[in-house]
C-alpha cells in the first residue's frame, strides 16, 4: 500500500460517503497509479493508492485470503497472529491502517522513524 486515507467516525457511527474517500486517494495518485480501493462499513472509510513493485497481479487490495507474497498480506498475517505487538516484528519502512469490525476499532501504525508518513486530524464533528 503506498498512500492510505480514510474518514473514521469517533463518537457516532455516521454514514460515510465512498465518493468523500475516492477524492482523498485522487488526491495522491502520485503515491501509487497502478491501482485504488475505497472500502466503507457504518462510520468508517478507507481509501488505498498502489505502486506495484512485487506480486504484481496476485496482491489486489484490499486483502482476504494469503495466497501471495505481497506486503500487504504480510502485513495482515502478522496482525492475525499477534495484534498490535506485530509492531516489534515488522522491519523497514511502512505505514498502515487496520480496521476491526467486530470491535470497531482503528489502528493507524508507521514505521519508528517515520520515513512513511502518516497524519492523522480530528475534526468538527467527530471524524
Amino acid at each position: 500500500m503506498c498512500g492510505i486515507a480514510g474518514v473514521f467516525h469517533f463518537e457516532s457511527i455516521k454514514p460515510v460517503d465512498p465518493k468523500r474517500v475516492t477524492a482523498m486517494t485522487d488526491a495522491m495518485i502520485h503515491r501509487g497509479p497502478d491501482g485504488s480501493g475505497v472500502w466503507t462499513a457504518p462510520g468508517v472509510g478507507l481509501g488505498h493508492r498502489r505502486l506495484s513493485i512485487i506480486d504484481i497481479e496476485g496482491s489486489p487490495q484490499p486483502m482476504h485470503v494469503f495466497r501471495t507474497e505481497g506486503d500487504t498480506e504480510t502485513i495482515l498475517a502478522a496482525w492475525q497472529r499477534w495484534g498490535p505487538a506485530c509492531l516489534q516484528r515488522l522491519d523497514g519502512m511502512f505505514a498502515f491502517a487496520i480496521y476491526d469490525l467486530s470491535q470497531r476499532q482503528l489502528f493507524l501504525a508507521r514505521d519508528r522513524l517515520g520515513v512513511k508518513p502518516l497524519y492523522l486530524a480530528q475534526l468538527e464533528g467527530g471524524a
